[in-house]
């Protein structure tokens, strides 16, 4: 057993050291989560705006963090923050165009780079993959959850 939980971690090990963003000339998954976020927030509410609160508790991240990333979006252009006029405590975030097409290039480019990973596969495979990895993270939040009632 141990040697298949050494391999498992060798590939997870493996695939954490690829720096695939740098690579593809992205942005980091955490901006692209936020901008993610921002640009649904403006599709199904258009008109509202999105605190920084709220994205913090959406991915379940400090306000510190949110705030150093936002920082970055920023400073690309990608997103515009917005004190409330009635109670400058709080601070909305906007995506902004350049933040759009940021975002719509780095999917197109990933969904690029996916499509020729993929074309190394079987479609049967591909099934079979994602089938498996759901059923191993499926396996492991179950048992994560059976840990945490042990007192």
């Amino acid at each position: 057993m141990l040697e298949k939980i050494n391999r498992q971690y060798g590939i997870i090990r493996k695939l954490k050291l690829l720096n695939l963003y740098d690579s593809l000339d992205i942005l980091p998954h955490g901006e692209l989560t936020i901008l993610d976020i921002l640009w649904k927030a403006s599709e199904t509410h258009p008109g509202q705006y999105i605190t920084v609160s709220d994205i913090a508790k959406q991915l379940d991240v400090t306000l510190p963090a949110i705030s150093r990333t936002l920082r970055k979006l920023e400073m690309k252009g990608c997103i515009q923050r917005l004190t409330d006029r009635q109670d400058r405590r709080i601070t909305y975030v906007v995506i902004t165009e350049d933040g759009h097409t940021a975002l719509s290039d780095s999917i197109e480019i990933i969904t690029a780079f996916m499509n020729r990973v993929f074309a190394h596969f079987k479609p049967e495979e591909i099934e079979e993959y994602f089938y498996l990895s759901k059923k191993l993270l499926d396996s492991i939040t179950e048992e994560e959850k059976l840990l945490k009632r042990i007192p």
